[in-house]
C-alpha cells in the first residue's frame, strides 16, 4: 500500500564486505517486506536507479528503499 509506504535510506557500512545488488534485493524484500530503488554511490553524487543484479555494493554506498518502516539490517550476517 503506497500510502503507507515510505523512502528511506541506509548507508552501507564499511566492514570489509561487497553485496551483489540483487542478494541486498531479495534480502530486504524477504525481511523486511522492502524494495530498493537506488544505489548511491560512495564518495559521488551518482545515483543508479534499479542497478542489475550483479551490480557491486560497497561499504560508504547508500540503499535507497520503499517500505512501511525502516529496515534494520544486520551487515555482518549478510
Amino acid at each position: 500500500n503506497l500510502i503507507d509506504d515510505g523512502v528511506f535510506r541506509v548507508d552501507v557500512p564499511k566492514i570489509g564486505k561487497v553485496w551483489k545488488f540483487g542478494d541486498l534485493l531479495d534480502e530486504f524484500r524477504g525481511n523486511f517486506n522492502a524494495m530498493i530503488i537506488a544505489r548511491g554511490k560512495n564518495g559521488t553524487l551518482d545515483i543508479d536507479i534499479n542497478p542489475g543484479s550483479e551490480v557491486e555494493v560497497n561499504g560508504g554506498d547508500a540503499l535507497y528503499y520503499m517500505s512501511n518502516r525502516t529496515a534494520n539490517v544486520d551487515w555482518e550476517k549478510l
